[in-house]
């Protein structure tokens, strides 16, 4: 896990419109604890019927949301954002959305740079 105190920070390239809305809200750098918060909603939640099975599916021993967003790629059916958290993340093959045939989208990852804040 990183340490220090970063920031999200959103590309000037990359338009705030295909920015993740409910992550940004409208800014263009939000906190890693955000960010975090953010990953955390993006999974399915440990009282799902069949959670033992998904977690099995992935690989886990125990209900840990940053630990399934990692395999997931943070990614929900329901809009094209995910997050590549390694450079080999692939969306077409890492990705339900990927998988299900829908076209490359937004990578988190993509969008965003990593800084630290500076003090």
């Amino acid at each position: 896990m990183l340490e220090g105190d970063y920031t999200i920070v959103l590309e000037d390239c990359i338009p705030i419109v295909y920015a993740p809305m409910e992550l940004f809200r409208g800014k263009r750098v939000v906190s890693m604890l955000d960010f975090v918060e953010w990953i955390n909603g993006r999974v399915f939640p440990p009282e799902r019927v069949g959670a033992k099975e998904l977690l099995k599916e992935l690989g886990l021993d125990e209900y840990r949301p940053f630990a399934i967003a990692k395999e997931t790629k943070a990614c929900l059916m329901e809009d094209p954002y995910g997050v590549a958290f390694t450079e080999g993340d692939n969306y077409r093959e890492d990705t339900v959305r990927g998988a299900a045939g829908f076209p490359d989208m937004i990578v988190v990852e993509h969008l965003l740079e990593l800084k630290a804040k500076d003090n």
